[in-house]
């Protein structure tokens, strides 16, 4: 016996709903980046200002910092898309995360605090634990390649995390 033409739609209609709920962008556990997560973990290794193949989001406010302060051409503690716009032509990072991307109101001045309040698309993407440090497999091998060398980062991170106690 089979099933009726309207049993079949129902569950043909059921069944695409489910696949449609799952296939949500961000609901996939392998779904890709971004463009801007990918721009940002690209960058991250320019972020390591001193040199130790962690990434911390201190070191990422630092390296904002710099940024704002050099581009800050008239001193008044903002930028203004002029400003934002020599920027990204300095820092390919910034034409991808452009002004709108940090600026949350459209008043034609982004402050320091906004930039840095912004989270960071490749902690969200990368910082597993949630302890402000980019040191994954990834960013990893990525860095140990570059090198030539062979470093045990698991436990030079657990290194560095006992030596601030």
């Amino acid at each position: 016996m089979q099933p009726s033409r309207h049993r079949r739609s129902s569950i043909s209609v059921a069944g695409a709903a489910i696949l449609l709920a799952g296939c949500q962008a961000g609901s996939l556990p392998f779904s890709g980046p971004s463009e801007i997560e990918r721009t940002f973990v690209n960058a991250a290794q320019t972020w390591d200002l001193n040199r130790d193949n962690v990434v911390t989001c201190d070191e990422w406010k630092e390296y904002l910092s710099t940024s704002f302060r050099e581009m800050d051409s008239d001193g008044d503690g903002t930028l203004s898309k002029d400003e934002f716009t020599k920027l990204a032509k300095q820092d390919h990072l910034f034409k991808e995360a452009n002004y709108a991307f940090f600026a949350p109101k459209v008043d034609g001045k982004l402050t320091l605090a906004e930039m840095t309040g912004k989270p960071n698309p490749a902690f969200k993407r990368l910082d597993s634990n949630g302890d402000c440090r980019l040191v994954t497999d990834e960013f990893v091998r990525q860095t140990a390649a570059k090198k030539g060398e062979e470093i045990d980062w698991l436990a030079r991170q657990e290194g560095s995390k006992n030596a601030g106690r």
